[in-house]
């Protein structure tokens, strides 16, 4: 009897081990699961780091439109740079639409991002968003229209004095004398006031000389090919198709004047003028049917936006080479040279990347291609 009652009591302390070792087990995997979900979650945030382990930076970018092709090409160079550097782009484009821009900027610093880049689609209309960034603390970079009489921190683009005198003084190199069309951008931005206003000054000894016979000079609401095209049907008409030189400011309006040009049989017969360096300004300057355009360097535009954005956003030396004063202050700015592209330098141009032989000469028969 006491033997059985031993052997139970045995068998009784050998199950109570068991279930207590099982715990144990059940205890460890448990605590094995939880260290693994630990561990997910750490790689899910290290997946929101860049490559060297620093906090990935977020840049805004807002542009006014992209209906034309530079801006389109700086766009596609931003976010490949970017994406080179490690850093996440936000882009979004306003659509002409200067109320959404304003909308789209307050959503972007409300996200907190750690620079806001922006190309303005009303210089006027985008001043609050500098002060909006200065009180998030966020570093504000202005490209291509300076907003004026605010505290902005970089301007990274070209210098904008330059295009004017560059598009007027090539147009007087080739005459200084005949009727001629001056066609302007849009009147709610700052650079179409400032090119003016330099053609007129170096226009005006020859028009008081009566050499020069300003003919029609126009604005074009929001930089609009048609605007520009309704302009040029009206003074053709108006001077029974004799036209010497149009001072077309921007190669969009380029578009338009020629398309006039071509129904009276008149494009490649005046001088003109563009700016953007379009893929279709090419072709028209390969053609014969304008004279010259202004290549603002997108490509490296875009890269300097982005240097200047990350070093700005970790509070590091940002790389200038100027200032350019607003009305606020002298802005610390990083300039991009221009390049004038006429018929002689254009095969040049393209091997710096603008374009392919096949698609600026396209209109040229293939014996008159350059060999490249």
């Amino acid at each position: 009897m006491r033997r059985l009652v031993r052997i139970s009591f045995a068998l009784l302390l050998l199950l109570t081990l068991l279930i207590t070792s099982v715990g144990c087990v059940t205890e460890d995997s448990k605590s094995q699961d939880k260290s693994s979900q630990s561990s997910d979650t750490s790689t899910s945030t290290e997946e929101k780091t860049s490559s060297s382990g620093d906090k990935k930076l977020t840049i805004g970018v807002l542009f006014d439109f992209l209906s034309v092709e530079s801006r389109v090409r700086q766009k596609n160079e931003l976010e490949k740079y970017a994406k080179e550097k490690g850093v996440e782009v936000v882009f979004q484009s306003a659509n002409a639409d200067e109320k959404l821009q304003l909308q789209q900027a307050e959503n972007l610093i409300t996200q907190k991002v750690d620079a806001l880049v922006i190309l303005a689609h009303n210089a006027d209309a985008a001043k609050p968003i500098a002060q909006q960034c200065k009180d998030a603390g966020i570093p504000f970079i202005v490209t291509d229209r300076l907003i004026e009489d605010v505290d902005i921190d970089y301007f990274v683009g070209v210098d904008n004095d330059a295009i004017g005198h560059m598009q007027i003084d090539y147009a007087l190199s080739q005459t200084k004398k005949g009727k001629w069309v001056l066609l302007s951008g849009a009147p709610t931005d700052p650079n179409a006031h400032l090119w003016h206003d330099i053609w007129m000054q170096k226009l005006k000894p020859y028009v008081d000389s009566g050499d020069i016979e300003i003919v029609m000079d126009e604005k074009c609401d929001n930089w609009d090919p048609n605007v520009a095209l309704k302009h040029m049907e009206n003074v053709l008409t108006s001077q029974g198709d004799q036209i010497d030189v149009v001072m077309a400011m921007n190669d969009g309006l380029g578009t338009g004047i020629n398309q006039a040009l071509e129904a009276v049989g008149m494009a490649g017969k005046v001088i003109m003028t563009g700016l953007d360096g379009e893929l279709v300004a090419f072709q028209r300057i390969a053609e014969g049917k304008q004279s010259m355009t202004i290549l603002m360097d997108d490509i490296n535009i875009a890269r300097a936006l982005i240097d200047t954005a990350v070093a700005a956003a970790k509070g590091e030396e940002v790389k200038t080479n100027g200032t350019i004063n607003n009305g606020y202050k002298d802005v610390p700015a990083v300039l991009i040279d221009l390049i004038l592209v006429d018929k002689n330098n254009l095969p040049e141009v393209i091997k710096m990347g603008y374009g392919t032989v096949e698609d600026v000469y396209a209109n040229v028969p293939k014996d008159q291609w350059p060999d490249i």
